[in-house]
């Protein structure tokens, strides 16, 4: 099975704000996620800011948005200072917008930290399920690794599939054979 991929979008608040978003994505990845963060960038990517947040947004399964009233505040064009987040916001919600109409978002994933608020997930966010880190961490862990239908992806092969359920013509096989078992067993116990 392959892994899933995810991208986790947030505003750099603080340096605490950073290494929770930073702890988060370490998680992930020891639990089997391949994740991706801008801090894993050393000075810049060669296509330049902009065309990595769209590549990545469109490489991930999944996005995580790390929603806090500056992400918000971005999200609305109202915090100019951070670029990244304001950006990633209007990809997101025009992602929205364009494929997952009448709230069948499959992709981005709201959440809020620990000290967070709910008023601080963008309303383009706000229909889906929010969950609170590090509270909900397996939660959110387990939801990553269904198929967002709901459905578990089978980890291996079934051995059993392609057999056909059990007939009425079968039941000879399975039930009326007690004679024929005693007259097999019978040779070997009276020895």
């Amino acid at each position: 099975m392959n892994k899933k991929k995810i991208f986790i979008s947030y505003s750099h608040d603080s340096d605490e704000h950073s290494n929770l978003v930073k702890i988060i994505a370490g998680k992930l990845r020891v639990d089997g996620l391949d994740c991706q963060i801008d801090q894993d960038i050393v000075l810049f990517p060669e296509e330049g800011w902009r065309r990595w947040m769209e590549n990545m947004i469109e490489w991930a399964d999944f996005v995580i948005v790390i929603c806090t009233p500056s992400y918000l505040a971005s999200c609305r064009g109202e915090n100019l200072e951070k670029r990244g987040a304001t950006y990633e916001g209007a990809i997101i919600s025009q992602i929205i917008y364009d494929h997952y109409g009448h709230n069948k978002n499959k992709k981005f994933i709201p959440v809020i930290p620990e000290e967070g608020s709910r008023d601080s997930v963008p309303p383009f966010l706000r229909d889906f399920t929010i969950f609170t880190l590090m509270r909900d961490y397996d939660s959110l862990l387990s939801d990553l690794n269904y198929t967002r239908s709901g459905d578990r992806e089978p980890e291996d092969d079934c051995p059993y599939c392609g057999f056909h359920p059990f007939k009425e013509e079968d039941a000879e096989f399975f039930f009326g054979r007690e004679t024929f078992v005693d007259d097999q067993l019978r040779p070997a116990i009276d020895k």
